[in-house]
């Protein structure tokens, strides 16, 4: 009964910081975020986080050097794990969530554009006599490799695989891979393009 007590304590005492922090504005406000989240981890992270960003159960986050959190972001990995690799960047309001399981993994430069959502884990609803809010969830993991660019408002849903060097078009959801050096657009998401990268 105590343990149980003093972890909904810690947690509290953590939501209660994160809310004061992610408010803070300029450069001290991303100073301070750092030096926060560094703390929480245990392991000192050279990134930018910007402010409005909320970071739930960050000891199954790795987020390497140089990733850039844009205002309003969202990445909880309550449940799975998260790794951002170098020079990942993320414009404003993006949800990374692997809260139910599962296991998100950015390659390195990365771009999201504003409104991005990635989410491993999907509601059950086929369950008979069962309500969709009472069946639960599956989950699958997500990877993006190195150098892609997923543009704005797009969905990548769990159990997708993004091959290195690909582009994914403004609105997409990305319900199946998508190979290397493509172009994806639509719902769902398909291949229009293969992009020629000039050596």
């Amino acid at each position: 009964m105590l343990i149980k007590f003093f972890n909904i304590f810690k947690l509290e005492l953590y939501l209660w910081f994160e809310s004061i922090m992610k408010f803070i504005p300029g450069k001290i406000g991303i100073l301070l975020r750092i030096i926060f989240y560094s703390i929480v981890k245990n392991k000192f992270f050279f990134v930018s986080i910007s402010t409005g960003t909320s970071i739930r159960n960050i000891k199954s986050i790795e987020i390497e050097k140089g990733v850039g959190i844009g205002p309003n972001c969202f990445i909880d990995s309550t449940g799975g794990n998260i790794f951002i690799g170098q020079k990942s960047a993320f414009n404003e309001s993006c949800h990374i969530n692997s809260s139910v399981g599962g296991k998100i993994i950015l390659g390195e430069k990365v771009i999201f554009g504003p409104k991005v959502l990635v989410r491993t884990a999907n509601h059950n609803y086929s369950k008979a006599n069962t309500s969709i809010q009472d069946s639960g969830h599956f989950f699958a993991d997500i990877i993006i490799e190195d150098n892609c660019w997923i543009g704005g408002n797009s969905t990548i849903l769990g159990g997708v695989k993004i091959g290195k060097g690909s582009v994914i078009g403004a609105g997409a959801v990305v319900t199946k891979n998508i190979p290397n050096n493509s172009i994806a657009v639509g719902v769902p998401a398909k291949v229009i393009k293969k992009i020629d990268y000039a050596e």
